[in-house]
This record gives C-alpha cells, structure tokens and sequence, in this order.
C-alpha cells in the first residue's frame, strides 16, 4: 500500500467525509494504513462490512491515483428520466 497520506490524515478525511460511497471507500484505507495493527485488506474488509474484492479495489484506487481514486465517479445525473416508453399508454399491470 502506497503512504500518499498519513494514517491520521486519512482517519479525519475518513471521519469529516459526508459522500456515503467516499466514506466506504476511506474506511479501509484508514484501517490499512494504520501501524499501530497492521492489517491485510481481508481483515479490514471484515471490519468495515464489505468484501474482500471491494477492499482489494479500494486499495487499487487508492495506489493508482492516490487520494483522488477515491472519489464517486458515478455519472451525476440526479435520477433523471427512466427508459423511454415505446408508447404513450400507461403500462397495464397484470
């Protein structure tokens, strides 16, 4: 794991972030980076509540670009208009 940051650095970013998918995301980070119980990211995956490939993610992210890996890179549409219907008719229920 590369030290882009401080442990106690990524334990307040992890702390202030308000983003849900961010925070998931900062939780294992922190864990992994800290010295005091080194971790695998299994372990760390077991504590935060996700699993092993979500952690091993993670930490791709986290080493590739560094802190900015972490962000939600999901399109920001806001739930906008779902698929198109085929007609103008309400759909029938069954």
């Amino acid at each position: 794991m590369l030290r882009h940051r401080a442990p106690r650095q990524a334990g307040a970013k992890y702390r202030a972030c308000r983003h849900p998918v961010e925070k998931t995301r900062w939780h294992p980070v922190w864990l992994l980076l800290r010295t005091d119980e080194p971790r695998p990211p299994a372990p760390a995956a077991a504590l935060v509540g996700v699993s092993v490939i979500t952690a091993r993610a993670v930490l791709h992210r986290w080493n590739e670009p560094g802190p900015g890996g972490l962000t939600d890179r999901r399109a920001p549409n806001g739930g906008g208009p779902g698929c198109p219907r085929t007609s103008g008719r309400p759909r029938s229920r069954p």
